[in-house]
C-alpha cells in the first residue's frame, strides 16, 4: 500500500508542476523545456488509472477478477523489465566501445587519410 501512496504523490506534483507550467508560460508550449518534460511524464496519470481500475471494478464486484490478475502480474514485471534493458544497454555500450577502439586501432595503425 505504501507504493501506491508514494505514486500517487508523485502523480500530484506531476499534475500540480503541469499546472503551474500552463500559468507561467502560456504562450511557449513547445519551446519550453520544462513544459515538454512535464506533459512527457503526464503518462504517470494513465498507469496510475490502469493500476487502480481492477482493484475498483474488484470492489464492485463486476467480475473483473481476472483483468486485475493480469494487470497485476503485468506490473509485477516492470522491475525486471528495467534491469534486463539496462543489463543489455550495459552490453550494447561496451560491444560500442569495443567496436570503436577497434577501429580506431586499425585507422592510426594504418595511414587514416586513405580512408
Amino acid at each position: 500500500r505504501t507504493g501506491y501512496r508514494f505514486f500517487n504523490l508523485i502523480v500530484i506534483v506531476e499534475q500540480i508542476l503541469q499546472v503551474v507550467s500552463q500559468h507561467a508560460q502560456p504562450g511557449k508550449r513547445s519551446m519550453s523545456t520544462f513544459r515538454t518534460v512535464v506533459a512527457q511524464s503526464s503518462i504517470l496519470r494513465l498507469m496510475r488509472a490502469i493500476l487502480i481500475l481492477p482493484e475498483i471494478a474488484g470492489k464492485m464486484e463486476l467480475g473483473y477478477q481476472d483483468l486485475r490478475v493480469m494487470v497485476r502480474s503485468l506490473a509485477g514485471t516492470l522491475r525486471p523489465l528495467v534491469w534486463c534493458a539496462s543489463l543489455l544497454l550495459v552490453i550494447l555500450a561496451s560491444f560500442g566501445v569495443f567496436i570503436t577502439e577497434g577501429v580506431l586501432a586499425f585507422l592510426v595503425k594504418h595511414d587514416s587519410s586513405d580512408y
